[in-house]
């Protein structure tokens, strides 16, 4: 597959609308441009679920991996257990910049706002119970 870097949005938008789009070899994105030809290359899904993906890679030459989930903020991608940037490509897809050789991708969906719910419920829970010692304490002591 093909990856064609473009320049804004609207050039973008024009790209994917176009009737005559081969999307099952050119992909386009505001941010990963592939230029390599000859690659060899093979990936192997390994897990696949609603939050976690992990693909097994192997490349000759650095490339950029579509996959056809949905861009949203909170999928974060490792490779080899390193953090790197998930990218949009075709304006909802995701793509991750594979390195040459062998490696594991896992992508993670772990939105920041469930997180931040969470935490707050505790810190919530936490007060409840503080006050309410309290104010058992006050009454029988």
């Amino acid at each position: 597959q093909q990856v064609l870097k473009v320049n804004s949005d609207i050039e973008l938008l024009n790209k994917i609308t176009d009737p005559l789009a081969n999307f099952k070899n050119i992909s386009y994105s505001l941010e990963s441009e592939n230029i390599n030809t000859n690659v060899i290359a093979k990936n192997q899904i390994l897990k696949y679920s609603d939050q976690n993906i992990s693909i097994k890679t192997s490349s000759n030459k650095n490339i950029p991996i579509i996959i056809s989930n949905i861009y949203y903020p909170g999928w974060n991608a490792y490779i080899d257990k390193k953090q790197t940037s998930v990218k949009k490509i075709n304006f909802i897809f995701q793509t991750i910049d594979i390195p040459e050789g062998e490696h594991l991708l896992e992508l993670k969906y772990q939105p920041a706002s469930f997180y931040k719910g969470l935490y707050l419920s505790a810190l919530g829970f936490l007060i409840t119970i503080v006050v309410s010692f309290y104010l058992w304490h006050k009454k029988y002591q």
